[in-house]
């Protein structure tokens, strides 16, 4: 069974098609899912009103087919990226057009950029709203080919709320026309180097397939990473500026001091945010997250008025002692005297009510009983007190995944490997989880990563293996795998 098939909309009767059935699309309908497509995603209504005939023509005809009235349809859309109407939807309204290198002078600005930044430490990319995936290979394609960027390691996470443009672009196969699409001679050498001919299309080669990770993701609604430097290009046309300023403030939040932004030509923060620095000279325009002792700097609690003083930070006294608390709680927790860790954590949330780790924690315990119910509680808890935090995203996907909610599991690990992509473990039991759910293609591309990711995880341990060695996990992916494709072989 298809992990989302359970949410393909069906008539009463369970018939499709759509014989006599008559649709009419109303301004009414309309209006109904503007309103949500504005409020849950937060789409400019200017914009989708210009989409209206495309949308009128497709919620006409999905109607006629499922015999459903528009009204009813509207009403059980479920608004997530994992919803196959939804994806039908979006590939209506949002406008995927992309190519090879497009805007090239803007990707080689932030090459060179990327040649001043520190190399102690990874450097990570997000590619977010990467449609079908060329911007993210182009940008390896660069990367890799770039003499002065020749021994820096990178990944790539490029994300995009549609489903059907993220899976299209894991397969890395393009049609010829791609090729006809680049301008310049160098970037159309590139292609020819980093792609290779299959039938009448180009693969993207493994090369370069392997430092780009694709996930679908939700922009207005889902948590953020961590990342050297952020493209959001030709997105923020889209979004109602309310979410553009919740977007931009995560961004700052996702960049370390020295990190770029690049935003599309025709998209500036002018008037949304004032704390990047706008780099002079750069054409097209793109942003820097200050270093703290820059003179722009600026200070992002509010504007004081003349004369009033600036408020005094008052100590936390309790917070070393909390901190103390959770150390022995974490001890206790290997120890395995779990009635000693929930005491200590309900010492912790006595103080601080909103303590995401003592939550975590508690929800650890519970998982240990076989209470999952109370774990997965304790888990959502701690994801909506501190949404990056990792661990509690990862465990609330391993609990979905023990007692069979594969969608919610799916989501969860996403989110967890979006905040960490090294987190294996988490990439290892997606991939389970998809096996599981009889998504046997997108289970074999997931193994696959996850080989790879172990294959380059350094030491024998990988975090939350449960004390089992690495080998012991490339083993089971090693034989997931050929199962896999003897199972897929059979059905073909």
């Amino acid at each position: 069974m298809k992990i989302n098939s359970h949410r393909i909309l069906l008539s009463p009767a369970g018939q499709s098609g759509g014989g006599g059935f008559k649709v009419s699309f109303s301004e009414s309908d309309f209006a109904r899912l503007r309103s949500l497509l504005s409020g849950k995603m937060g789409l400019r209504e200017k914009y989708l009103n210009s989409r209206r005939e495309a949308v009128s023509e497709y919620i006409t005809e999905r109607c006629t087919e499922l015999r459903m009235e528009p009204r009813r349809y509207i009403e059980r859309l479920r608004l997530d990226v994992c919803d196959p109407e939804l994806q039908g939807l979006l590939v209506r309204v949002l406008n995927g057009e992309t190519s090879f290198f497009r805007n090239a002078d803007q990707l080689q600005s932030m090459c060179d950029s990327i040649v001043s930044t520190d190399r102690d430490f990874p450097l990570s990319i997000w590619c977010a709203g990467c449609s079908t995936g060329q911007e993210p290979y182009s940008i390896a394609m660069m990367l890799r080919s770039d003499p002065r960027l020749a021994d820096r390691p990178f990944s790539i996470l490029a994300t995009d709320v549609s489903g059907r443009s993220i899976q299209f672009a894991r397969e890395g196969l393009y049609p010829a026309l791609s090729l006809k699409r680049i301008g310049e001679d160098r970037h159309r050498r590139l292609f020819g180097i980093f792609t290779e001919k299959s039938g009448d299309k180009y693969r993207i080669k493994n090369e370069i397939r392997r430092f780009v990770t694709f996930m679908s993701h939700n922009l207005n609604n889902d948590p953020f990473g961590a990342f050297s430097v952020i493209l959001c290009r030709n997105v923020f046309i889209y979004l109602e500026e309310a979410s553009q300023r919740r977007i931009i403030d995560k961004f700052y939040q996702s960049l370390p001091p020295g990190g770029y932004l690049f935003l599309g030509y025709a998209e500036s923060l002018v008037g949304l945010d004032a704390r990047f620095i706008a780099l002079a000279g750069s054409s097209p325009l793109h942003y820097r997250k200050p270093f703290p002792d820059m003179e722009m700097e600026v200070k992002r609690a509010r504007v004081r008025q003349p004369g009033e003083a600036q408020p005094k930070k008052v100590p936390d006294k309790g917070a070393d002692r909390r901190i103390e608390l959770f150390a022995r709680a974490e001890k206790l927790f290997e120890q395995k005297k779990y009635d000693g860790v929930m005491r200590l954590c309900q010492r912790i949330l006595s103080e601080d009510g909103n303590s995401a780790r003592a939550r975590y924690l508690m929800g650890r315990v519970h998982a240990q009983r076989a209470a999952y119910g109370s774990a997965l509680d304790e888990f959502r808890t701690s994801t909506a007190l501190d949404e990056l935090f990792a661990d509690a995203h990862f465990w609330k996907g391993f609990i979905h995944f023990t007692v069979g909610d594969f969608v919610d599991a799916v989501k969860s690990f996403d989110n967890a490997l979006l905040l960490e992509s090294d987190l294996v473990m988490a990439r290892f039991f997606k991939a389970m989880t998809l096996h599981a759910a009889g998504e046997l293609a997108r289970a074999l591309q997931e193994f696959r990563v996850t080989h790879d990711a172990m294959k380059s995880h350094t030491g024998p341990l990988m975090k939350f293996d449960e004390g089992f060695p690495r080998k012991h996990y490339m083993d089971m992916t090693e034989r997931y795998i050929a199962d896999i494709k003897e199972a897929m072989n059979t059905e073909e």
